[in-house]
């Protein structure tokens, strides 16, 4: 699929997706990373008009609250598929937790008990329709055609892809 192909079809599976309130950006205000997400996001409701520059703020997808995570992803995925993002690594974010190695890590066991990176990672994606699904898998398949088979990132998607993306995206639940 060529890029512009790709942005259109990321595009069109979120045009309906709400722009987060402004209180509910992050999902914790541990540390100072989340004041300064909290501070560059607010009053951004319209991802597309935000330049790879202003989202290119890390830790912004591992703070994002459900809601803000739903909203500038879009964003992000764009901006990556052109190259044009240097901290935020989208393609870790949506493999993370979904990959057999992380299928049985506690994810911070003293906090969280029993509850796995896997947990976590379908919890967090859980937030995207059938329809968003579809756009993701069809962004991870261009990352790994763009990297190769021997790109650094190819294995993580293959197995997010096998082991949750491609049926989350043929989900009958919408």
């Amino acid at each position: 699929m060529d890029k512009s192909k790709l942005e259109k079809s990321i595009a069109n599976a979120f045009a309906d997706v709400e722009a987060p309130p402004d209180w509910a950006l992050v999902r914790s205000h541990e540390g100072p990373e989340a004041a300064k997400i909290e501070q560059a996001f607010h009053g951004r409701s319209d991802w597309r008009t935000m330049g790879a520059h202003e989202l290119d703020i890390e830790p912004a997808l591992s703070l994002f609250s459900d809601e803000a995570w739903r909203y500038y992803l879009p964003a992000f995925m764009i901006h990556d598929i052109y190259g044009r993002l240097a901290h935020e690594e989208v393609v870790f974010h949506l493999t993370v937790g979904l990959t057999d190695e992380d299928r049985n890590e506690l994810s911070n066991p003293r906090r969280y008990g029993a509850r796995t990176r896997w947990d976590s990672a379908v919890f967090r994606c859980s937030v995207f329709s059938v329809g968003q699904a579809k756009a993701i898998v069809e962004y991870l398949l261009f990352k790994v055609a763009e990297e190769g088979e021997r790109g650094y990132f190819t294995p993580h998607i293959r197995q997010a892809l096998s082991n949750y993306w491609l049926a989350r995206a043929e989900s009958k639940v919408e």
